[in-house]
């Protein structure tokens, strides 16, 4: 067997084929020269919801050339394993011979030099090696298929890795659909732990090798993944186990759970995440895991956690992976200066790619101490890697590929961290987007059975035509804007665009009660409706008059029916605005003379505008995603979208901005410490009251996700609804008292049939879901993407909801669209 080494290619990697993020320019047109805006008053002071972490000191990393040590089998995964020890090591991998998967096994010197190999002659199809050392020499487990069976066979090796005799061979009695073996030693004793389906019910084979094998059943309505190895540790006299539970139907999220064994002790850590890792510590375990960060993104978390009592902190995320496809954390012990830990990640678009190792230090108690690609434009077939240390160093196998493409190849590399050699800290974030663990004494007996959506009753007061607009291009709403607020006498309606035969664009407004027919006006001269909301006694609108992607911005007041209040040219090139709900202030986003962009606040004060006030200077990718009332002041969700695509994923970071605050600039970059990296939009989920945080909204893989915001910090983002598949868009959102309404895009049913095109939730405080109903608007025709959404409560306690949807739909027959509003009475279940 030759050795060869392989070259690699230095430099990162990014992310291809994505779409550029939309463009903020308006549409173009005349317009009116506004007033000056005058420069940014000095003083005051704005509180951020950012908190800065301090590093320690990063000791320098590296990592050898990979050396190609063996031909592997095209269209066969290899799966390495890799046990080192003093002096070298051993691999063991999978190929190809007469016709069926057997196991190889290679010992490598300190130099990572090959001795013999062997080719283990089994009489039937291995797969999945695990090596565990022994006093003298190794044991090998793996998983062998017969037929429609498999079960779990292990064996005997010498010092040199090889079979010490066929009385050594042995095969646990427990048979089934099998996932990959985890082998750990407890004193003497070694333990074998794989995931068991068998007779239609699903269990973790536990066997201390030499003694009776136990089944610990998975929670009620899941099943015990067989994706990957279980992550075992000894714990006392037997083992603690952390394993995947993941549904058979129903909710779409995947648990970790711990079990003791033998006794069998089962309990829930985590939601939505899987695949973990472990390593015992003094006094505890240090677990690392994957979580959803974004739709292509993957997050690597690493959590200290007590064998009693509760985790002094929450789960950390150690790296957030761009791109990355099945991809795991490998948390292995690795000592350099302030580190005893270490989480190795493979970063990688796709199977059969070219990926990063990227390494994670960690204290022993879990906390960051730096972050580095180690080896970048590693030839990958499957990103796993197969990680073993001794010493100082971590050995790493990989099915990969040798960069001359002959074919694929077993690689092998080592790690090493120099303490004495610290390199400047890196630029990395503290902990961002933590997931806060539950712990209920025993697992919830409906982890993964279908969850039972509370409907809310919704009837409809009235419904009818908003505006009837024209259209020119195919895209038709390109050219159009609605909004609708619902008041405490009636709801409120905008639809912009042109109406027909009119020489220039308009807004559109209509007011409507409970009795009394409808009023409207046309605004001639609109360009671009950009935000309304609830104000006190009303609605406040905000809108463009001219041209210049930007015009002149307008604040206005609607109030009773007809009665209309307008502040003209407030200020000029502002690309997006937002009301602060419930009272008369704007935040817009403004594009300065030179080109910068600055967020800045105004308000509405009778006929006139207060001067508008710069709060914070703005990057070319920011953008001001929602806005809500907070304790003295302001509460923001700002985003920074990735430099490929906002599709790819986003910084989002939460401001407060201080009602007393004439003018502050807020210092430094915001977005130096986000609270996480979700795609597409973000809205404000819940309101904070005392001593309780807000949370906000993300969408997953057709997944509505809520986050909590507590003392500046994103946690516990938990699956709220799933979605069909294709939906889960976030289209529209509004307050009604302390109850956050949202219209969310449901997506396909099977075979391209729809089951509701929008879908209507209610979230109360902390995050729980009140009531979903998908029959409004009620329309099979509507065009969802435009959809806005206005909704006031109807009673005190909260149950009751005036819910209004303002949505186009097009005109057959003729190039134009009708603005439609339902108007409905909506009953949320009981608490």
């Amino acid at each position: 067997m030759t050795t060869r080494k392989v070259t690699v290619f230095l430099g990162f990697l990014g992310v291809l084929g994505c779409r550029t993020a939309p463009s903020g320019t308006g549409p173009a047109g005349l317009g009116t020269t506004p007033e000056a805006v005058p420069p940014a008053a000095s003083g005051g002071s704005s509180e951020a919801l950012v908190r800065a972490h301090p590093g320690h000191p990063m000791p320098r990393c590296t990592a050898e050339d990979p050396l190609a040590l063996g031909r592997l089998t095209a269209g066969l995964a290899a799966q390495p394993a890799i046990l080192a020890r003093e002096g070298g090591a051993l691999v063991a991998f999978r190929t190809r011979a007469e016709g069926r998967a057997t196991l190889n096994l290679l010992p490598l010197n300190a130099d990572r030099q090959p001795g013999t190999g062997i080719a283990l002659n089994l009489p039937h199809t291995a797969s999945f090696p695990a090596l565990l050392a022994s006093n003298d020499g190794y044991l090998l487990a793996w998983r062998q298929d017969q037929g429609d069976s498999q079960c779990l066979s292990w064996w005997r090796l010498d010092a040199q890795g090889r079979p010490s005799g066929a009385a050594s061979f042995r095969t646990l009695t427990h048979c089934g659909r099998l996932g990959p073996p985890a082998f750990v030693r407890n004193g003497e004793r070694p333990w074998l732990v794989a995931a068991l389906r068998a007779e239609g019910r699903s269990a973790l084979l536990v066997s201390p090798l030499g003694g009776p094998e136990v089944l610990v059943p998975s929670p009620n309505g899941g099943a015990w993944s067989l994706d990957r190895a279980p992550a075992v540790v000894p714990s006392g006299d037997g083992v603690r186990i952390y394993a995947t539970a993941e549904p058979v139907v129903g909710e779409p999220e995947r648990a970790v759970f711990e079990v003791t064994a033998p006794s069998g002790q089962v309990r829930l850590l985590a939601r939505d995440l899987d695949h973990p890792s472990a390593q015992a510590t003094e006094g505890g375990v240090l677990l690392g895991w994957r979580a959803r960060g974004t739709r292509r993104d993957v997050l690597a978390r690493a959590w200290w956690m007590p064998l009693e009592g509760d985790a002094p902190t929450a789960p950390l995320t150690v790296a957030t992976l761009r791109g990355a496809y099945e991809t795991s954390v490998t948390v292995v012990p690795l000592r350099a200066g302030d580190a005893e830990y270490a989480a190795l990640t493979v970063s990688a678009l796709s199977q059969d790619a070219v990926g990063s190792v990227n390494l994670s230090l960690l204290t022993a108690r879990g906390a960051l101490v730096g972050r580095a690609s180690v080896l970048t434009s590693l030839g990958l077939r499957d990103p796993q890697l197969a990680v073993s240390v001794a010493g100082p160093t971590a050995w790493v196998a990989v099915d990969g590929r040798d960069s001359d493409g002959t074919g694929p190849e077993l690689l092998v590399t080592r790690v090493r961290c120099n303490g004495a050699e610290p390199v400047a800290p890196l630029d990395v974030p503290g902990p961002a987007f933590p997931q806060e663990p539950l712990d209920p004494p025993t697992p919830p007996a409906r982890l993964s059975e279908p969850a039972t959506v509370p409907e809310a009753t919704c009837a409809v007061e009235r419904s009818g035509t908003m505006a009837t607009l024209q259209y020119q291009t195919n895209d038709p709403l390109r050219e159009t804007t609605g909004a609708v607020v619902v008041t405490s006498t009636g709801v409120v309606t905008a639809a912009q665009g042109r109406p027909p035969d009119a020489p220039e664009p308009a807004l559109v407004l209509g007011w409507s009660g409970a009795s009394g027919a409808p009023t409207a006006r046309v605004l001639p001269g609109v360009t671009e409706l950009l935000a309304m909301d609830n104000a006190p006694g009303g609605a406040l609108l905000v809108f463009n008059r001219g041209n210049d992607g930007g015009g002149a911005l307008s604040v206005a007041f609607a109030g009773a029916p007809g009665s209309f209040t307008e502040a003209r040219a407030v200020a000029r090139g502002v690309t997006s605005a937002l009301v602060l709900p419930g009272t008369m202030t704007v935040f817009f986003v403004r594009r300065e003379a030179d080109g910068a962009r600055s967020l800045w606040r105004t308000r509405l004060q009778g006929a006139r505008s207060v001067a508008p006030s710069r709060v914070l200077s703005l990057g070319p990718r920011d953008s001001l995603m929602d806005a809500m009332p907070g304790e003295g002041g302001a509460m923001l969700l700002l985003s920074r979208a990735d430099s490929v695509s906002g599709e790819v994923s986003r910084a989002v970071v939460a401001l407060t901005v201080q009602d007393q605050t004439a003018a502050g600039v807020v210092p430094g970059d915001p977005f130096a410490d986000p609270l996480g990296f979700p795609p597409g939009l973000v809205q404000w989920a819940w309101r904070p009251a005392g001593t309780e945080p807000g949370g906000y909204f993300t969408t997953q893989q057709g997944v509505l996700l809520s986050t909590t915001l507590r003392a500046g910090e994103a946690r516990d983002a938990r699956s709220l609804l799933g979605l069909l598949p294709g939906g889960g868009a976030l289209r529209s959102a509004s307050w009604s008292g302390a109850t956050r309404w949202l219209a969310v895009d449901s997506g396909l049913g099977e075979e391209g049939s729809t089951a509701g095109p929008l879908t209507v939730l209610a979230v109360d405080r902390p995050g729980a879901l009140r009531g979903v109903t998908t029959a409004l608007p009620g329309d099979a025709n509507a065009l969802v993407d435009a959809v806005a959404l206005g909704a006031a409560p109807l009673d005190a306690a909260g149950s009751r909801h005036r819910v209004a949807l303002a949505w186009p739909r097009l005109v057959q027959g003729a190039l134009r669209l009708e603005w439609r509003l339902t108007v409905a009475a909506c009953t949320l279940p009981a608490r």
